[in-house]
C-alpha cells in the first residue's frame, strides 16, 4: 500500500485534493483520501465543478475521509469562499 501526503492551497476555484499521485498502477486500484481542514476558513468539498453553494462544508478543525473507486473521474476537489486555505491530505491505496 502506498501513502501520499499533500498540503494544497485551496482558493475560490476548484482545487484537486485527491487522488494526487501519479502512479497508474495505484490509481487503478482506487484509494482513500483523508482531508483535514486546519482552518480558519470553511472548506467546501465536492467534484470538479464544486462551488461554495454546491459542495459539502468541512468546517475548520474537521476531517473528511472519502473512499474513491478505480473509475476515471473519481476525484475530490475543494474550494473556499474567499482568499486561500491550506489543507492537509493523506492518501492511501485501497
Amino acid at each position: 500500500m502506498s501513502v501520499y501526503t499533500t498540503r494544497p492551497s485551496v482558493g475560490t476555484t476548484a482545487t484537486l485534493l485527491g487522488p494526487t499521485h501519479s502512479s497508474t498502477a495505484d490509481s487503478q486500484r482506487g484509494c482513500s483520501v483523508m482531508v483535514y481542514n486546519p482552518g480558519p476558513l470553511d472548506l467546501i468539498v465536492g467534484n470538479a465543478s464544486v462551488t461554495v453553494s454546491t459542495g459539502i462544508t468541512l468546517p475548520s478543525g474537521a476531517t473528511l475521509q472519502a473512499d474513491l473507486g478505480d473509475s476515471a473521474g473519481e476525484q475530490l476537489y475543494g474550494v473556499v469562499s474567499t482568499g486561500t486555505q491550506t489543507v492537509q491530505t493523506l492518501e492511501t491505496g485501497v
